[in-house]
């Protein structure tokens, strides 16, 4: 299954990154505006594969920028698959991503878990302190004005079940807010799940096929290109002066769909037969 999902995703210009990169990715575990901790006994084996590198804009708040936040560019895998199984089920799950920045791969686990951030921290501890705070005010007025040995125990019970109540509600708020805030910021990126993934993936095959054919098709019209080398430089010279890309161009791929398409004048030669005749092959081929 691996061995064909790896076919499948080289066929769409995917690229899988090394077991070195996916760790250090993992193991940085940190995202924008987002904590996530990451067992990796839990996972069996990961697979990862990206295409095309862009960047994006995220506002991020800083300290000098604490509510408004500051405009940052983000290096991103404009396309990522995902395959994943976890040690405890006999399930692969494949999915697939846009726009991901390089170092959020973590959040994209199924087992990932959403964790306090200093802020989550911070609120948590004022909040008990001022739990607290109250609670020895009360105390102390109690033993100055009343000194009542059991009034001041049971005060001093009542402020300690307190405090203990409202930290452990405040932490699974922030828990909730935080694996809200990854499903939330997962919705927006996922392109497909499981079935879904490969019948997107499959999608791109076509498209990365059919513009691979047209390129190839259009420098091989008139012998402009007599060897697949010279062909791979042309049509990656034409794609960086047209639209300023640097792309390794698969001529390979290129020509095999030219040659189950027929549509050569000589095949030898790299001369592709003319539109009108080209036509009249795909509809043939069709």
């Amino acid at each position: 299954m691996l061995a064909a999902l790896d076919y499948l995703l080289d066929k769409a210009n995917f690229e899988k990154l090394s077991d070195l990169q996916i760790e250090a990715a993992v193991r940085r575990a940190e995202s924008i505006n987002l904590r996530v901790r990451i067992n990796l006994d839990e996972v069996k084996w990961l697979y990862v594969w990206v295409r095309g590198e862009g960047c994006v804009e995220r506002c991020r708040r800083t300290w000098k920028h604490p509510i408004k936040g500051e405009r940052i560019s983000l290096p991103v895998y404009r396309r990522m698959a995902v395959a994943v199984q976890l040690a405890d089920s006999p399930h692969v799950i494949i999915k697939v991503f846009k726009d991901i920045p390089e170092g959020e791969i973590e959040a994209l686990l199924p087992n990932a878990r959403a964790r306090m951030s200093w802020f989550d921290r911070l609120k948590l501890l004022f909040g008990g302190a001022g739990t607290a705070g109250a609670t020895a005010f009360k105390l102390m007025k109690i033993a100055v004005t009343v000194a009542v040995i059991s009034k001041f125990m049971w005060i001093l019970f009542v402020g300690a079940a307190t405090l203990a109540l409202r930290t452990i509600f405040g932490y699974r708020s922030v828990c909730r807010d935080r694996d809200l805030q990854r499903t939330r910021h997962l919705y927006f990126q996922t392109l497909g799940n499981n079935a879904s993934a490969l019948q997107r993936l499959l999608t791109f095959v076509k498209r990365e096929e059919l513009k691979e054919a047209l390129l190839g098709y259009c420098f091989c019209l008139g012998e402009q290109c007599h060897t697949e080398a010279e062909l791979g430089v042309a049509v990656e010279g034409y794609l960086h002066e047209t639209f300023r890309v640097d792309v390794d161009f698969d001529v390979r791929d290129a020509l095999e769909t030219l040659d189950r398409l027929s549509v050569w004048h000589d095949r030898e030669r790299l001369c592709a037969a003319p539109p009108a005749t080209a036509i009249g092959q795909l509809a043939e081929h069709w």
